[in-house]
């Protein structure tokens, strides 16, 4: 997870040696100025368009990622879509590339079959880390594809809501610095986020307020009945321990 100077970070990279070992997030300290989340974003799209030369942007059709890309687009910094299309998030990625299109932008479709998925998943993130996510395999191929490209993936997590480990698969699958955790990426951004959410609030109501985007319902994979089986079957020889949240070292 690459974040500034390292201020959150997890243990994901423990698992390629230890599969069995829990998940931690740890944070550091940072002395910082509380700003406004507008304020944070822009600070946040100038730091990573000044540092790096290539930019992508995973685009779900979710809208975490295209806040994100709004912001990029918005602030006229160049930067490279990524979608991946499977029969499994057709309803979603319709939304992706939908804003593509409205805003002329070109972007790189990665297509996968759902057997395809099913063994990348057990391949690179069963088999390597024993993860549970098989979701995030889309956002392990948009990694890669950034990678294998020259740039960096900036991803769209947040921690509003907690940490989960698939949300941190690419730093062990690919390296530290692949992916840029955009609502994570400074304390700033991260602290403004979380005071802009109320406790218990509807998640979908709370970004369609803070992001002014079009709502849209929390869409999940749809798999046919048999690949959903596998996937469920890999999965439930994992055993799922409680995420971890420490200050200070790991």
């Amino acid at each position: 997870m690459a974040t500034e100077n390292n201020w959150l970070k997890s243990n994901i990279e423990e698992r390629l040696t230890n599969p069995n070992a829990q998940f931690i997030v740890r944070f550091d300290h940072v002395d910082f100025t509380s700003i406004s989340f507008t304020e944070a974003c822009k600070n946040v799209v100038n730091k990573l368009a000044a540092k790096y030369d290539n930019l992508f942007i995973p685009l779900s059709g979710g809208m975490d990622s295209e806040f994100v890309f709004n912001c990029f687009f918005e602030a006229g910094h160049k930067f490279t879509p990524i979608i991946v299309d499977t029969p499994a998030n057709k309803e979603e990625s319709a939304y992706a590339f939908r804003r593509c299109k409205e805003s002329n932008i070109t972007p790189v479709v990665i297509e996968k079959t759902e057997t395809e998925l099913l063994e990348l998943y057990y391949e690179e993130i069963y088999k390597k880390i024993r993860g549970i996510g098989y979701n995030a395999t889309t956002a392990y191929l948009a990694g890669k594809y950034a990678d294998d490209n020259g740039g960096v993936a900036i991803i769209a997590e947040h921690g509003f809501d907690g940490f989960n480990e698939h949300d941190f698969y690419n730093d062990a699958l690919i390296h530290i610095e692949n992916s840029v955790y955009f609502f994570m990426y400074d304390m700033q951004i991260f602290s403004a986020m979380l005071e802009s959410y109320r406790p218990g609030e509807n998640h979908q109501i709370f970004k369609q307020k803070l992001y002014g985007i079009q709502l849209r319902p929390k869409m999940k994979y749809t798999y046919t009945e048999d690949v959903d089986k596998m996937f469920k079957q890999i999965r439930n020889n994992i055993p799922i321990p409680k995420t971890l949240v420490r200050y200070g070292t790991l």
